[in-house]
């Protein structure tokens, strides 16, 4: 049998050799042909039947086997070409196990990878949060219009293609637009983000919602730090009284910048804004969290090393904060993700940069400030050029789970059995193999099983992945 529909691009057609079946599609902002090739000794076509339509300009392939149903949403201008055997089952375990393999709709081992907006270029810059539901809340950047987005999903796989998705605020420029994004007690919205302006301007914004998706165009947004070009690499927590606190880098003078807000908004220009390290090229790529004293700690690349800052008051004023060389390895400490674990101390999942490593490493502090240069240091992962866009969070047990980018830039994810990562036997999962990634936003549900948004970087679309078991 043979079906086109040239309008959608979509191609169905009986191949000449029946015993096998052939499956193809184009991949990519630029179409890169991909196939695979199956055969199949399957018949009884009455267990399956094939239905196909378009809906808002997508592709709604679905297909039943038994009492399974499946779905795939393919956007228009993607050409799909699918060569089909004799027998109909066939088709659909060949599609089953494409689809398994390469695209969004369907996923390995209970896993569920959705893609919940594909509208554009759009996904980058990633940041994560549950709402009390365990429903996904992230922050990203539209490349193609150019917008701080957000969305609001209405389910913990944010499938169904309904997710609330709302632009918060309109971009100058999407160069570097790093998003950092938290919930308040209310569930609203906070996000830290750079403003790339005019004339190479870069300023620190902040945007507060007022509703849980953002939606009204009302949301309060300041910028509250235009001095030079900073504002990149942002990194934010809120304080016990829900004002927000801002890890950042000075491009200009190349320095760590935190600033303490004096109000939920970061309105009237006075907020506390310090400088606690200046010691060469600093403050790249923070990570921030808050104690229980509500005193900031920070990772972050500086002179090319790991570092960690450890502040004695909220504000870290006072130029007398714990700061240490972690890793002095060299072009160690880029893409760090910090957390500290259940006695307060530091856990850092960082790349080393060195030249013939780009490894992944952990490094497991044994007090709060880091001191004494005995903290455990681990190299994870080693396997050829990883480490990359780096996501960390810690476990019931204060074990590292881990998201970055593989080998072959594929989606990795590591689970470590201890709480240092030693011994070389951590689980790791390759749960999006065939999608080339970058920057991967990771959070634990209350099962403590794995959330991660990320970037598709060959189609341009925000992906989330939700883990069906806590080592996916």
């Amino acid at each position: 049998w043979e079906t086109v529909n040239k309008k959608r691009g979509v191609h169905l057609i009986r191949p000449e050799n029946p015993g096998t079946h052939r499956f193809c599609y184009d991949n990519g902002p630029i179409p890169q042909r991909s196939c695979y090739d199956w055969s199949s000794q399957y018949t009884g076509s009455e267990y399956a039947s094939l239905q196909i339509s378009s809906l808002a300009n997508k592709h709604i392939w679905q297909f039943k086997e038994m009492n399974m149903t499946y779905q795939l949403f393919e956007q228009a201008q993607r050409h799909l070409r699918l060569h089909a055997p004799t027998h109909l089952l066939a088709l659909l375990l060949a599609l089953f196990t494409a689809l398994t393999l390469t695209l969004p709709a369907l996923a390995q081992s209970g896993n569920s990878i959705t893609v919940p907006d594909s509208e554009g270029n759009v996904g980058t810059w990633s940041s994560m949060a549950l709402d009390s539901n365990g429903y996904p809340v992230v922050s990203y950047v539209d490349q193609t219009n150019k917008n701080l987005k957000l969305m609001h999903c209405n389910d913990v796989n944010c499938s169904g293609e309904n997710e609330s998705i709302s632009t918060v605020v309109a971009l100058l420029s999407t160069v570097d637009v790093k998003t950092s994004l938290v919930l308040d007690a209310n569930g609203y919205p906070v996000i830290s983000y750079t403003i790339n302006g005019d004339n190479f301007d870069v300023d620190l914004g902040l945007a507060r919602c007022n509703d849980p998706n953002c939606s009204g165009d009302d949301e309060s947004i300041t910028t509250p730090d235009t001095a030079g070009r900073v504002g990149y690499w942002t990194s934010l927590a809120l304080d016990g009284n829900g004002y927000p606190v801002v890890a950042y880098q000075d491009v200009d003078a190349d320095d760590l910048k935190l600033m303490h807000c004096n109000d939920l908004y970061c309105s009237g220009g006075n907020e506390s804004i310090t400088s606690p390290d200046t010691v060469g090229d600093v403050g790249r790529r923070p990570s921030l969290v808050l104690d229980s004293n509500g005193h900031p700690v920070v990772s972050y690349q500086g002179q090319n090393k790991l570092k960690i800052m450890h502040c004695n008051d909220p504000n870290c004023s006072g130029s007398d904060e714990s700061i240490v060389i972690v890793d002095a390895s060299s072009r160690t400490g880029d893409y760090s993700s910090l957390a500290l674990d259940s006695n307060g101390y530091p856990v850092v999942a960082y790349h080393d940069g060195a030249t013939g490593k780009f490894d992944l490493k952990v490094a497991h502090c044994n007090d709060v400030n880091c001191s004494g240069d005995d903290e455990t240091i681990t190299a994870v992962d080693t396997a050829g050029r990883v480490g990359y866009w780096i996501s960390m969070a810690l476990d019931s047990n204060d074990y590292p789970v881990i998201s970055y980018r593989g080998v072959d830039d594929e989606l990795k994810l590591m689970v470590c059995n201890d709480v240092s990562c030693v011994g070389g036997d951590e689980s790791t999962a390759l749960p999006d193999p065939n999608t080339r990634i970058q920057m991967t936003s990771l959070v634990l549900d209350s099962n403590g099983y794995p959330f991660v948004s990320y970037y598709d970087l060959g189609r341009g679309d925000l992906r989330l992945l939700h883990c069906g078991t806590p080592d996916c």
